[in-house]
């Protein structure tokens, strides 16, 4: 689906035209601490081809989409044995705490439960990455694990992750 709408939010396919606004939100330092560093052609390359799933986030405002506040994306694993898909999300820090966060965590997975017929949805955020898991705790994931060493961070460290989950249903 090109466009997926939440109570608080709309979130559409990222195109080259929002390429500059995600390139400028990566760049905060509340969030290139997670991701690390990004400029526009990574951007690009990355984000912008439609089959990728990658999505920018607008604030509804008047019931019509405001500016590029975020980025949204999905991953599959298709096999039918082991069928499940992933997340991730960033969010402007002018936008966090006002329930934008789990509108668009909540708006993707009934997505990915309800149009792509997958039956589990796991994140692996980073284990000091305090916002981030109270997020998705809030919406119903739970942590089942902790994955050591598993992630390179932008300061070429290796860190744990934490695995969250969420069953179809299970998403408030």
């Amino acid at each position: 689906m090109t466009q997926l709408h939440g109570s608080q939010v709309v979130l559409t396919l990222m195109t080259e035209a929002d390429v500059d606004a995600i390139t400028a939100i990566l760049a905060e330092p509340q969030i290139a601490q997670w991701w690390g560093q990004w400029d526009r052609d990574r951007v690009a390359e990355e984000f912008t081809d439609p089959d990728l799933g990658v999505y920018v986030i607008r604030p509804l405002i008047n019931d019509k989409p405001g500016p590029v506040i975020g980025s949204a994306q999905y991953f599959e694993e298709l096999s039918p044995d082991f069928k499940h898909a992933g997340m991730d999300v960033f969010l402007d820090a002018s936008y966090r705490g006002k329930g934008h966060g789990a509108d668009v965590i909540r708006t993707l997975c009934r997505h990915l439960f309800y149009d792509r017929g997958h039956h589990r949805i796991v994140v692996d955020p980073d284990a000091r990455n305090e916002t981030a898991i109270a997020a998705w705790k809030s919406v119903g994931f739970r942590q089942v694990g902790l994955m050591r060493m598993s992630q390179r961070g932008p300061d070429e460290q290796w860190h744990d992750s934490v695995m969250l989950e969420a069953l179809k249903g299970e998403v408030s």
